[in-house]
């Protein structure tokens, strides 16, 4: 079944997870009194956070409205052997809501304080175990939901510290340094996992650390297409990638000046392990629409999505020849 389509837009806000491998808002038409409930758990942290919202009574084609935040309401989290009742949080309290920039010129919208509920759970998160989700509102609406943490994958390649060469290249005027393709592997039994796109401030010119402002690697599969930033996720424990480092730039220099060409730079790469939840939820959608049946993943009385992830990193060493 279809989405519903006489209704008015909103966008569905991912809330719960402090990592910048999160989602952006996704556009789907749902009724303007519908209850959303936004929850992603992730394994080794202590803060969980709920938001609950309903769908703004006006739209805005350039950019997706802010959710009408839900107040007053019970929220409860348990699961691993301990539970928590979650507080709402004060106006301006903006932790709910971590959303990835995926390269959309016009920034998602922002939920701050009320609607955000919070908790520390005694003991944390606790990779491969289960936790229930009870959303009570004062209107007497009911949410559940319930999520399997994913337990922490692990990298076998590459291994910790692992040095791998790059070459310099012009791409469309600008320099960038490529490495020849590589399988990375890993050990995880989730429902699928993704690689983001890294940033590194770690950055050495002349074998001294130099003050750049960014450099960003991403990764791309053997037809050119992005690992990650939007369209990563990965059903299996191995893909072949070729890396490359680009965005370059001394800290303080104006634009157009001569991009920062480093010898080597270190990036830690991130594993994010999703449970079939999240991994729903964070699927690329083609168009505006999202099939009905997609719009819940681990929740059950509402919209949104209850689910969690878990996460590794490696540090890997680049070292760019000819600089």
């Amino acid at each position: 079944m279809e989405v519903l389509i006489r209704y008015s837009a909103v966008a569905l806000l991912l809330a719960g997870s402090a990592c910048d491998f999160v989602r952006p808002p996704t556009v789907v038409d749902i009724p303007r009194d519908q209850l959303l409930v936004h929850s992603v758990l992730s394994a080794g942290t202590d803060t969980v956070r709920v938001l609950l919202t309903r769908p703004a009574s006006a739209q805005s084609f350039d950019r997706a409205p802010a959710p009408i935040p839900v107040s007053g309401a019970r929220v409860r989290i348990a699961g691993g052997g301990a539970e928590v009742l979650l507080r709402e949080a004060a106006e301006g309290f903006a932790a709910c809501l971590t959303p990835r920039y995926n390269g959309d010129p016009s920034p998602p919208p922002t939920v701050a304080g009320l609607g955000c509920y919070t908790a520390i759970l005694p003991g944390g998160v606790q990779a491969d175990a289960r936790y229930t989700l009870e959303v009570d509102t004062p209107g007497g609406e009911r949410a559940r939901g319930e999520t399997t943490v994913p337990a922490t994958p692990g990298w076998i390649y590459p291994r910790e510290a692992e040095r791998i060469s790059m070459r310099w290249n012009l791409q469309m005027g600008y320099p960038v340094a490529e490495a020849e393709s590589v399988v990375l592997r890993w050990r995880s039994s989730a429902a699928a996992v993704e690689i983001p796109i890294s940033v590194s401030y770690e950055v050495y010119a002349g074998r001294q650390a130099a003050d750049a402002h960014s450099c960003a690697l991403y990764l791309t599969n053997p037809d050119g297409s992005f690992v990650a930033y939007g369209t990563g996720l990965v059903q299996g424990d191995s893909i072949r990638v070729r890396a490359h480092l680009t965005n370059c730039t001394r800290r303080g220099d104006p634009p157009g000046s001569t991009p920062l060409r480093p010898d080597s730079a270190a990036f830690s790469l991130l594993l994010a392990a999703y449970d079939s939840a999240y991994m729903v939820h964070a699927d690329r959608r083609d168009g505006r629409g999202l099939r009905e049946d997609r719009a819940s993943p681990g929740l059950t009385g509402a919209y949104g999505v209850f689910g969690s992830v878990a996460t590794a990193g490696r540090r890997v060493m680049f070292v760019i020849e000819g600089s």
